[in-house]
């Protein structure tokens, strides 16, 4: 809760939190996408323009599976390196746990690669 410049605030914080559960709850779709932006922001440094733009490129496909956005239960994650943060294309949630699983180490996904091969004619 903000305060005013002599630190005390017009709000109590019980009933500023009651505010703040029915404003939430009375514009949905508006704090929804504030959130959105917010975590955007913070956690990729894009803006949802951003996204829109990589959505778009990407034609609303995973940049790996290529399923399309329509059908999948969650909306495509933005993929980044972890230890740059360097953003790189949005991903279906499989294939992006896939990649954190794999620690982003192509040396172990070549091992699967040839892990499956190795099975796909027995």
């Amino acid at each position: 809760m903000k305060a005013g410049k002599d630190g005390f605030s017009t709000w109590c914080k019980d009933c500023y939190a009651v505010f703040q559960k029915q404003w939430r709850k009375d514009n949905k779709e508006r704090h929804k996408l504030t959130q959105r932006k917010s975590y955007l922001k913070m956690m990729f440094k894009i803006t949802p323009e951003d996204y829109t733009r990589m959505f778009t490129e990407q034609k609303g496909r995973c940049a790996i599976c290529q399923i399309h956005q329509t059908n999948l239960s969650k909306i495509l994650g933005v993929d980044h390196n972890h230890t740059t943060g360097q953003v790189r294309e949005l991903l279906c949630s499989k294939c992006n746990s896939a990649i954190g699983l794999l620690k982003e180490n192509p040396v172990l996904f070549q091992t699967c690669i040839s892990y499956l091969d190795k099975w796909r004619s027995k």
